[in-house]
């Protein structure tokens, strides 16, 4: 179960990246 908590947090993790890496796409196309 921890395992599956563990690899789930790094997808959300990534996800959060990817999420902040397009805020700051578009912050610099404004």
């Amino acid at each position: 179960m921890a395992v599956e908590l563990n690899a789930l947090r790094d997808q959300i993790d990534a996800v959060d990246k990817q999420m902040l890496e397009l805020l700051a796409q578009r912050l610099a196309l404004v």
